[in-house]
């Protein structure tokens, strides 16, 4: 009898353990699998997100497919408002319930998701003299001289990871210089936080005139509703060679791109 009531405490201590294990980590996994949404970035790129899987839609008629479907539409951070979508083959337009059109000039992202996704607004800074010892470091860092000429260099002071602590994002380039002629064309971009720097773009490259990009921030924004922010960094080419759109998760205490356009 002893051993048959001891049987039935172990039974109902593995019951218990199994569905505490479950809230802890099925149940959030089970919700992440069934989140699902569409990203449109401007004119560039339109990306899926389902079973913790990110896609890359290319395909015309899958874009199609997106057509005249409603999707939550942001200007610079700014919430427009519900629209459909309709894509000519190489432009997004958006429409009002009485198929007046509208035409942002700014950042353009729209979204459709089965859970509401939270865009955060965000401004460029210009850097100052506060800066100067992360930027010098960084240099320092790629063998590039703390005297270099810049193209665009601003900062982004957000708080990305929803800590109540801003962190700062630094946008080094000398892409395109008009003015000045650099032996090597670069690109950086990084966060600091508690004194650490964290890259997410760094590219350097002989001057081949008009080679590189020029990045900047484009949304920061929770699309997998875990509170912490992706970031869509994008990365303007010379003239007619278009726009890169990359997607960061920090992952592993580290910058990773989830996918881009290219």
């Amino acid at each position: 009898m002893k051993s048959k009531k001891r049987y039935i405490v172990l039974l109902l201590i593995l019951i218990i353990f199994a569905v505490v294990m479950f809230f802890l980590f099925a149940k959030d996994n089970l919700k992440e699998e069934k989140e699902a949404t569409t990203l449109i970035v401007g004119n560039t790129s339109v990306w899926k997100y389902s079973s913790r899987r990110w896609l890359n839609v290319t395909n015309p008629t899958t874009k199609d497919s997106i057509n005249w479907m409603n999707f939550e539409v942001y200007e610079e951070g700014k919430h427009l408002g519900n629209y459909s979508v309709w894509n000519d083959g190489s432009e997004w337009y958006y429409f009002k319930e009485n198929k007046d059109s509208i035409k942002p000039t700014g950042k353009v992202l729209a979204y459709k998701s089965n859970f509401e996704i939270k865009v955060k607004e965000f401004s460029e800074e210009q850097i100052d003299q506060s800066d100067i010892k992360y930027i010098d470091y960084v240099l320092e860092e790629n063998e590039l001289s703390t005297s270099s000429l810049f193209t665009s260099s601003f900062k982004v002071n957000i708080d990305y990871d929803s800590d109540g602590e801003e962190e700062t994002f630094y946008v080094l380039s000398n892409a395109f210089p008009t003015d000045f002629i650099p032996d090597q064309i670069f690109s950086l971009v990084f966060m600091v936080k508690d004194n650490n720097i964290y890259y997410l773009y760094n590219s350097i490259d002989e001057n081949r005139s008009n080679n590189g990009c020029r990045p900047y921030f484009n949304y920061f924004l929770d699309l997998t509703n875990d509170g912490i922010d992706e970031i869509i960094l994008s990365c303007g080419q010379y003239s007619t060679k278009g726009t890169i759109d990359m997607l960061y998760k920090f992952v592993d205490d580290e910058f990773k791109i989830q996918i881009s356009n290219q």
